[in-house]
């Protein structure tokens, strides 16, 4: 073989060697683009996956992590407003006030030895907001025993009981009694017994009373005097059954109302509402008003035993009773309106 052609044979086995580390790098290269490729595709899969709600790989746990907090999202025009914020208007409150000054000026153009002092009843009557206890500011006058027997109380009624507590009486003012403490001592005792039954009262919460506008017929002499013309009976007896008022009053120891000649609301026993015979004033009691609450149905009845004889204690008393649903529901159904304008037009 000449040395030319040794040579050729060198570079073609050269040349041979460098082309297969070539196919082989080639190769190798294609096989890593491959793999990546299959790589980018499964994260484009799981990518997708997860924006679209699949499963996502769970996170990696070190030990135990504490669950994040609960966030209360409140609608924008939300106020927060505990139970305990309630306001109670103080005017709706029942309550005593004690003044200094004259109680009756009018009569007094000169000093005289009437005490100075006057306790105004303040949003009586009421009931304690679960119907439990009504409460009611009783004044005694005196009528024709004169001023200085003008007394007053406040009267508590429950279901079963009824307390009255003293808050003065001006009987007890005497100048002539040489042991007397003189008005300074009676009005110091009497702020004493006013702010105590303040303080009784502030420990509920209480509500007004709505008075009942009805006829009372026999609402006794101390309150007749001057309302009751006569006429009464012609005044109903004249207007249709439909504008016929409510009607209230006692008769043989009950309770009764009514609609006259139309139909009986309510009638309840009260025997103990009457009293005993009594020489100057009417044993059976005179209703001469009632406050209610429609809530609960409870009534405070306002009565008294009054003739108009100088010797008759004219004094207020008040009882407890349970309206009838009738009653309740006439209450909304009629007026007075028609009976006072037809007692007008029978006047002379």
């Amino acid at each position: 073989m000449s040395r030319l052609q040794r040579a050729s044979e060198g570079l073609w086995a050269r040349n041979k060697g460098a082309g297969a580390e070539r196919r082989v790098g080639v190769r190798t290269a294609c096989d890593l683009l491959s793999a990546l490729e299959r790589l980018a595709a499964v994260g484009v899969v799981l990518a997708v996956g997860c924006t679209e709600g699949g499963p996502r790989p769970a996170p990696e746990q070190h030990g135990d992590l504490p669950e994040p907090a609960q966030v209360d999202q409140a609608h924008a025009g939300f106020v927060f407003q505990p139970d305990s914020a309630r306001v109670i208007d103080p005017a709706t409150q029942p309550r005593l006030e004690l003044a200094l000054r004259d109680p009756w000026p009018e009569y007094h153009e000169e000093p005289t030895d009437v005490c100075a002092f006057v306790v105004e009843p303040r949003a009586f009557p009421a009931i304690s907001e679960d119907g439990a206890t009504l409460v009611h500011a009783s004044i005694y006058d005196g009528g024709n025993a004169g001023n200085l027997a003008e007394r007053m109380q406040l009267i508590w009624l429950d279901a079963d009981q009824t307390r009255h507590d003293p808050i003065y009486n001006r009987n007890n003012d005497q100048p002539w009694d040489p042991n007397w403490s003189g008005c300074e001592g009676s009005i110091a005792a009497v702020r004493e017994r006013v702010e105590a039954v303040n303080m009784a009262l502030a420990e509920r919460t209480w509500r007004p009373l709505e008075r009942l506008d009805a006829f009372y017929s026999e609402p006794g002499f101390v309150v007749a005097f001057g309302s009751i013309t006569g006429n009464e009976d012609a005044a109903i007896a004249g207007l249709a059954g439909g504008d016929r008022p409510i009607e209230v009053y006692y008769r043989n120891e009950t309770f009764i109302a009514r609609v006259r000649g139309i139909e009986v609301l309510q009638k309840t026993p009260r025997p103990d509402w009457r009293r005993p015979a009594d020489e100057m004033c009417d044993s059976e009691p005179q209703i001469a008003g009632l406050d209610f609450d429609r809530a609960s149905a409870v009534a405070l009845v306002r009565y008294n035993y009054s003739t108009g004889g100088c010797m008759c204690d004219d004094s207020e008393h008040v009882g407890r009773l349970e309206l009838a649903p009738a009653l309740l529901e006439a209450i909304d159904q009629r007026s007075m309106a028609p009976f006072w304008a037809a007692r007008a037009s029978l006047l002379p």
